[in-house]
C-alpha cells in the first residue's frame, strides 16, 4: 500500500474535509460564499460575494438567564474537484483546476417566542428589583 494514503492534508484556512463522514466523497464545508477563507477558495470560482451580514452565523444570548434567544447558523457544501482523479469526466477544452465547487449553502434560523421574551423580562426586572416584592398578578 502507498503511505500517502494515509496522509492527512489540510485544507487552507476556512473549510472543513467531511470526507470521511459522507463515504468518502470529496466533500467539503466552509461558511456561504466563502465568507473569512482562504483567498484559494474563490480564485478557481465565479459569483462568490462574500459578506458578513448575509453569510455570517450569529447567536443572540440573554447574558442573565444564558438563554439563546435568536441564532442563525449558516454553512456551505462544496465539492472538492480534483482534476487527476475525474480525468476521465472532463472534456480536454476544460480546465478544472484543484476547484473546490459550492454546491449549496443553507440556513438553519431559530428564534425564540414571543412569550418566554415576555417572560425573561419579567424575570430580569425581578432580580433587577432585587425579588423582595410580592407579585401582584
Amino acid at each position: 500500500g502507498d503511505s500517502s494514503d494515509h496522509v492527512k492534508t489540510c485544507l487552507p484556512s476556512g473549510a472543513v474535509d467531511v470526507k470521511t463522514c459522507q463515504h468518502n466523497l470529496p466533500y467539503i464545508a466552509s461558511l456561504p460564499h466563502f465568507l473569512n477563507a482562504d483567498s484559494n477558495y474563490t480564485q478557481n470560482v465565479g459569483g462568490m460575494s462574500a459578506n458578513d451580514t448575509l453569510h455570517g452565523s450569529h447567536f443572540i444570548i440573554e447574558p442573565v438567564t444564558g438563554r439563546v434567544l435568536e441564532s442563525s447558523l449558516k454553512f456551505q457544501l462544496n465539492v472538492n474537484l480534483l482534476k487527476f482523479e475525474y480525468e476521465e469526466l472532463l472534456w480536454d477544452d476544460v480546465a478544472i483546476q484543484d476547484t473546490v465547487f459550492p454546491l449549496f449553502w443553507v440556513e438553519k434560523k431559530f428564534n425564540v417566542a414571543e412569550g418566554i421574551v415576555v417572560e425573561i423580562q419579567r424575570y430580569l426586572k425581578e432580580i433587577h428589583q432585587g425579588g423582595t416584592k410580592s407579585n401582584n398578578h
